[in-house]
């Protein structure tokens, strides 16, 4: 339970975000999560209605920006890069071996097997220094291996932010029982047990469209195709996504494989995991297949400030997903950059499109041929597709960052 409420160092209300070891926040190493806290970081300068304390993962270029009413500390090398937690090794000792105790009794409760670790240790030490009253788990796995943070705050003030497709897990909603959703579909899979008592709200996802929204004149845009290889005459395809089977890649290019011959080029953006390498067999195999397409150009990671330069070339964006997408920013991306969109039926996705800017395609064993037959379609028809795009520009104003930020504060500030 939070201990400081009448004795906080500021007035604003204090809350924690604890992000997954993945990238940093800012997020220059790229990461939907880690893009969403910025945007909300970068608000709160603005209208500063809450005070954020965030766990991130070190960068050193990460660690140069400085916020005035949000603080950062950064997690490398088993220790904080704050000196907060140096020198505690006495302390972390006694600490570790009083959760030895406590990790059998969450095993016996919980049927979990619990982790106590340095950065979870520095974590409730950062929490009570910062005297910080709500905490909010962004897209994270496992709640029960906090149970030493989450014990420091009220109930009803610990929140699960879920950014994916996550089916109940009985055991995590009685340990965390608010939740954020990225859309209504994730919300409803999460929450089914109407009988675990919380807040379970929806927040859709957010973008600064302005970023996307770029006009280049037609020599630029034949400039850049002619470095990729493509005629100017070609209609092009993007897709941008991680290479992992869940996201349709196959079934794309088994699309492109009926729409050789076609004027029509892909343009394929993503690798493994955002600047990783293809480390899995499936992501390998679709690198190589796709290099080897005449009609596919395979770009692999391409760093967030240089993606927009290839929606600006592109004529429509196709989402293939074959799983239960939670909803990707990447569809608000196509949007804003006046893309039509080619999706398919998937999850909460659909939410975030209308059909005036978005052709829904069904998740069957017809996929591969019912995409070929919708990019020939738009590509054919230009005036479609440039109604189609005017439509999505409109949309994705809907989602920006200050929509997301004055949700954000609503939920956890606990107005109605």
């Amino acid at each position: 339970m939070c201990k400081y409420k009448n004795d906080r160092p500021s007035s604003s209300k204090t809350v924690m975000l604890v992000l997954p070891e993945l990238h940093p926040v800012p997020d220059i190493k790229g990461g939907s999560v880690e893009l969403l806290v910025t945007n909300m970081l970068r608000e709160n300068e603005k209208y500063n209605e809450l005070r954020f304390i965030v766990i991130s993962m070190y960068d050193e270029d990460a660690v140069k920006f400085q916020f005035k009413n949000s603080k950062i500390y950064y997690y490398r090398d088993g220790w904080f890069a704050d000196d907060l937690v140096k020198g505690k090794k006495l302390l972390w000792g006694a600490y570790f071996a009083f959760q030895e105790k406590r990790k059998k009794l969450c095993k016996k409760l919980f049927h979990k097997t619990v982790q106590f670790d340095r950065r979870l240790f520095q974590c409730v030490r950062i929490a009570k220094k910062e005297r910080a009253e709500v905490l909010v788990f962004e897209n994270f796995y496992y709640p029960g291996s906090y149970m030493p943070l989450i014990s420091y705050f009220d109930r009803e003030n610990v929140y699960m932010h879920i950014h994916y497709h996550r089916e109940e897990v009985l055991n995590d909603r009685r340990i965390v029982p608010n939740s954020i959703s990225i859309s209504k579909f994730v919300k409803k899979e999460w929450a089914k047990d109407k009988s675990i008592v919380g807040k379970n709200e929806v927040v859709y996802n957010c973008i600064d469209s302005k970023k996307y929204d770029i006009d280049i004149s037609a020599s630029e845009k034949n400039r850049i195709k002619q470095e990729l290889g493509i005629s100017p005459n070609d209609k092009v395809v993007v897709f941008c996504g991680r290479f992992i089977p869940q996201k349709g890649i196959k079934e794309l290019l088994d699309a492109f494989d009926i729409l050789k011959g076609k004027s029509v080029k892909l343009i394929l953006i993503g690798c493994y995991s955002y600047e990783k390498l293809n480390i899995t067999p499936y992501s390998k195999e679709m690198a190589a297949r796709a290099e080897k397409m005449s009609n596919v150009v395979y770009l692999g990671y391409v760093p967030n400030a240089k993606i927009q330069d290839y929606y600006a070339v592109s004529d429509m964006m196709v989402i293939p997903s074959i799983w239960q997408e939670g909803a990707g920013l990447v569809t608000i991306e196509g949007m804003a950059s006046g893309l039509p969109l080619i999706i398919t039926d998937s999850g909460g996705m659909i939410e975030y499109v209308t059909d005036d800017c978005a052709v829904k395609v069904q998740i069957n064993e017809e996929l591969p041929q019912n995409l070929a037959v919708q990019i020939e379609r738009l590509s054919n028809d230009a005036a479609l597709c440039e109604k189609m795009g005017e439509a999505g520009k409109e949309r994705a104003k809907k989602f920006n960052p200050k929509y997301f930020y004055d949700s954000y504060v609503r939920i956890v500030k606990g107005d109605k």
